[in-house]
């Protein structure tokens, strides 16, 4: 064997130079593939963070568009004054029963029916409407209404603005009606 040569020197550099130079060839190509599925990643999270801000913020707004529905509810008020008319002739007490219904809320509501433990009042027709800030009385009378010492339990249902059915208590209680459910069948929640 004899002495290298100095092109067989060259070459061996050179193949190393090569080497160096593909393998930082694959680097450089690897590197932006790298960065690529991170910044991907990171993209993903930010993403499903947006999401999941918007989804709270979504069910903050519903949360809160239904306590201005409730509270727009509330401000419908129902309350029932009884007074007792003895009639000589028949030695029997009649009672006369007025319900009162006045909306405080800002919107209208509409085809309101008053119940009574005695049954749905004559209104001569449901109402169609109560204003806002307007008030409206049914009566009913007999012997029979004040059988009770205590204050009847009395309710309004009607729609909202929204299209949605709801009971109004004279305790307070409000129900939200759902289809052809009847508040009389139902128990009321606070």
């Amino acid at each position: 064997m004899g002495a290298p040569t100095l092109s067989g020197t060259y070459e061996l550099q050179a193949l190393w130079v090569n080497i160096a130079v593909g393998f930082v060839t694959l680097l450089a190509a690897g590197v932006p593939l790298v960065l690529f599925l991170v910044e991907r990643r990171d993209r993903k999270a930010a993403q499903d963070a947006l999401d999941a801000e918007l989804r709270r913020q979504r069910e903050a707004e519903r949360r809160r568009a239904e306590e201005e529905l409730l509270a727009g509810v509330r401000r419908i008020a129902v309350w029932p004054q009884l007074e007792a008319r003895p009639v000589r002739s028949e030695r029997v007490t009649m009672f006369d029963l007025a319900v009162h219904v006045t909306n405080h809320s800002d919107n209208p509501v509409f085809e309101l029916v008053v119940n009574t433990p005695i049954g749905t009042m004559l209104t001569e027709m449901p109402w169609q409407i109560i204003k806002p800030g307007e008030e409206k009385v049914a009566t009913a009378s007999g012997p029979d209404v004040g059988s009770s010492i205590e204050r009847p339990r009395c309710w309004v249902e009607f729609t909202d603005v929204s299209g949605r059915r709801w009971a109004r208590y004279t305790d307070g209680d409000v129900v939200r009606l759902d289809g052809d459910q009847l508040a009389s069948s139902i128990t009321a929640e606070g």
